[in-house]
C-alpha cells in the first residue's frame, strides 16, 4: 500500500487520503516518485523558500453572515502557504515522495472561485522583520464596509440597543452615526456617537486602546490625581459586533474642529490654537503614560463642543502600543505599514513604517499648528506619500527655514518655534517634558489674560 506524505506538516497518509489526517490540508492527486538524489535537487527547496502568495480580499456588502466571514479567506491563504521549507525537510530525511515544480505551480496558481476580492493579503514577511502585522491587521487592511440602514437597531456588549438615527459622515475609518438608546426618546439630549467598520477592521485596534487604556473610571482617576478636569478623552459607552460590523459607541463630542476652520477660511485665531494645543498636550500625556501613541493626529481627529469650552481627542485608528509592559519597542524601519494616517500630518516616524512614539505625536500637533495658523504647509499640495516625507526630512533639520517658509513675512511666534526646536530633536525613546510645554503656552495666554481651559477663543 502506497503512502503518501502531507506538504504542510509532514506526517504520513495513506494513499486514497483526500485530506490529512492531521492538519486537514488537502492532498495534491498528482505526485511524482522519485530517487532520494532527485528529491533533494529538483523537488526541495532552499531554506527560507515559499511559495507566492496571491492577492485576495473579502468584499464587506451587507450582511450574509456566510459572505461577511473571513475565516474561508484564511483557510484559502494557508492552503496557498502551505509548502513550507519544514515540510520539505521531512520528506527529505524519509526519503519519501514529494510534490514536483509543476504540482507547485499549479497550487500557487490556484484562484478562489467563489470570493469577491477586495483586501490584499501581504505575502510572508522576510526572516528577522520585526514589528510584522498580525493576522487579524492582514486580514483587515483596506476593507470597506456599506452602510446600514436608518432605524436599524445595533446591541452592544450590555445588552442596550442603538438605533441609527442618522449618517453623519463616511471615512476611511468608519461610518459615523448619530444614535440613540432604544430605551431612551430621540432627543438631541439623549443622542450619542456610533462609530461603524468592519468586523476585523482597524476599528478593533481603537476597541482595545479604550478597553485597555481609556476605562472611564481609568480617565477619572487621572483627572483627579493631575487636577485635570477638563481631559479630553472621549467615553466609549458601548461596543458589540453586528454581522459584518463592529462599533463604539460615544458621547456626544461636539463638532469636528475641522468644519470650525473650514467655517474660519482655514485658519485659528492664535489664542484658539495655543488653547487648543495645551489641551491636546494634556490628552497626550495621559495616552503615552498609559503605554500608547495616538499616531493621527489632524483637526478631523480633535472635536469641540457647543459652547467651545470641551475639546477632545478622537480617533484612535491608528493608537501603537509603543511601550508594552513599560518596555519601549525598538526603533525598526518598516516594522509597521509606511505613511499610516494623514499623510499631511504624521510624524517621520510613521512615514517610515517606524512609530509612532511620543515625539511622533508631538511632531504632528507641530506641523497641525502650522496649518491652523498659516492656513497652509509647503507639501500640503502633494499627494504622494513619498514626496512628502522627503520634505519633511528636509525641514526636520531647518525648523528656522519651514518656518520662514510657512509664515512668509509674518512675524513667526517664539513659543512655536521653541516647541518645534524641542520635538524635533528627541530621541525615538525620550520622554518629552510636557510640563515645561505646557508651562510654554500658558505663559503666552497669561499674556492674553487667557487661561488655557477658558472658553476657546474663537
Amino acid at each position: 500500500m502506497n503512502i503518501n506524505f502531507c506538504p504542510e506538516c509532514g506526517n504520513k497518509a495513506k494513499d486514497g487520503y483526500n485530506f490529512c489526517p492531521n492538519c486537514g490540508l488537502k492532498l495534491p492527486r498528482e505526485e511524482t516518485t522519485v530517487s532520494q538524489a532527485s528529491s533533494d535537487s529538483e523537488s526541495s527547496p532552499q531554506s527560507g523558500y515559499r511559495t507566492p502568495v496571491k492577492c485576495f480580499s473579502e468584499d464587506v456588502s451587507v450582511p450574509n453572515k456566510a459572505s461577511c466571514s473571513p475565516s474561508s479567506n484564511v483557510a484559502q491563504v494557508k492552503e496557498l502557504t502551505s509548502f513550507s521549507p519544514k515540510a520539505s525537510g521531512s520528506a527529505k530525511r524519509m526519503g519519501r515522495t514529494s510534490l514536483s515544480r509543476t504540482s507547485l505551480k499549479r497550487k500557487s496558481n490556484s484562484t478562489p472561485e467563489k470570493e469577491q476580492v477586495k483586501e490584499t493579503v501581504s505575502s510572508p514577511a522576510k526572516p528577522g522583520f520585526k514589528g510584522e502585522m498580525s493576522p487579524r491587521s492582514k486580514k483587515a487592511k483596506n476593507i470597506h464596509v456599506q452602510p446600514l440602514p436608518e432605524n436599524d437597531i445595533l446591541t452592544d456588549h450590555n445588552n442596550t440597543g442603538w438605533v441609527l438615527t442618522k449618517l453623519l459622515s463616511q471615512e476611511k475609518t468608519g461610518l459615523y452615526y448619530k444614535v440613540h438608546a432604544k430605551c431612551h426618546s430621540n432627543s438631541d439630549k439623549d443622542q450619542s456617537i456610533l462609530k461603524l467598520d468592519a468586523k476585523d477592521g482597524k476599528i478593533f485596534n481603537e476597541q482595545n486602546f479604550f478597553q485597555r487604556a481609556a476605562k472611564k473610571t481609568t480617565v477619572d482617576k487621572w483627572k483627579n490625581v493631575h487636577d485635570c478636569p477638563g481631559l479630553g478623552i472621549p467615553t466609549c459607552i458601548g461596543f458589540g459586533v453586528h454581522t459584518c460590523y463592529r462599533f463604539l459607541v460615544f458621547s456626544a463630542l461636539g463638532r469636528n474642529l475641522q468644519t470650525v476652520i473650514n467655517e474660519l477660511n482655514g485658519q485659528l485665531p492664535e489664542i484658539a490654537v495655543y488653547q487648543i494645543v495645551y489641551r491636546m498636550i494634556d490628552v497626550l500625556e495621559y495616552v503615552h503614560e498609559n503605554e500608547y501613541a495616538h499616531g493621527d493626529i489632524t483637526a478631523n481627529n480633535i472635536y469641540i463642543n457647543s459652547d467651545f469650552h470641551e475639546v477632545y481627542l478622537a480617533g484612535y485608528y491608528n493608537a501603537f502600543r509603543y511601550c508594552p509592559d513599560g518596555n519601549h519597542v525598538k526603533y525598526n524601519n518598516g516594522g509597521r505599514t509606511p505613511h499610516e494616517g494623514t499623510a499631511e500630518f504624521i510624524s517621520l516616524d510613521v512615514h517610515n513604517g517606524a512609530g509612532p512614539f511620543r515625539r511622533s505625536d508631538l511632531e504632528s500637533l507641530g506641523y497641525c499648528m502650522l496649518k491652523w495658523l498659516c492656513g497652509s504647509l509647503p507639501w500640503t499640495d502633494q499627494t504622494n506619500p513619498c514626496s512628502i516625507m522627503e520634505d519633511k526630512k528636509r525641514f526636520k533639520t531647518d525648523v528656522p527655514g519651514l518656518l520662514k517658509k510657512c509664515f512668509n513675512r509674518r512675524k513667526i511666534p517664539d513659543v512655536l518655534k521653541l516647541f518645534l526646536e524641542k520635538v524635533m530633536t528627541l530621541n525615538y525613546d525620550e520622554k518629552p517634558d510636557y510640563q515645561e510645554i505646557r508651562n510654554s503656552f500658558s505663559s503666552v495666554l497669561q499674556k492674553f489674560n487667557v487661561k488655557p481651559y477658558d472658553s476657546v477663543q474663537l
